[in-house]
């Protein structure tokens, strides 16, 4: 109810201002994103990841070539439904509600943007 009806996330990582409505969430969130550790390991190939979703998807797209969700609009294919519309508003729409505070690149997910600023400004500031 918290996270889907009142959009509060009570619990927030001091690091990079992930928000998440469960505790086990933010652990997860620090221990694979933060620590490095990926306990979840693809039994098919050398693929490892901290968070287990990540692994079940990695299997169905990779080797079992599970992807439901496709564009009606382009050949994309994915095999979660809110990665098919991040695509849709980012590639079709031009929707990118992350912009750098440093440039004029934006980017429809939070992550690339994180991403963007610590390969191109934080790399300038070493």
């Amino acid at each position: 109810m918290n996270s889907k009806h009142l959009g509060r996330k009570n619990y927030k990582c001091i690091q990079c201002g992930y928000q998440t409505t469960l505790q086990s969430s933010l652990k997860n969130h620090v221990n694979s994103v933060h620590l490095g550790i990926k306990n979840h390991k693809c039994s098919e190939c050398d693929y490892q990841t901290g968070r287990k979703h990540q692994l079940n998807d990695h299997v169905n797209r990779i080797h079992l070539g599970r992807n439901k969700y496709k564009c009606f609009q382009c050949d994309y294919q994915t095999t979660l439904k809110t990665r098919l519309r991040l695509h849709v508003n980012s590639e079709h729409l031009g929707i990118k509600n992350y912009k750098c505070n440093e440039c004029d690149y934006q980017v429809a997910q939070k992550g690339k943007l994180n991403q963007h600023v610590k390969r191109v400004h934080l790399k300038s500031r070493k």
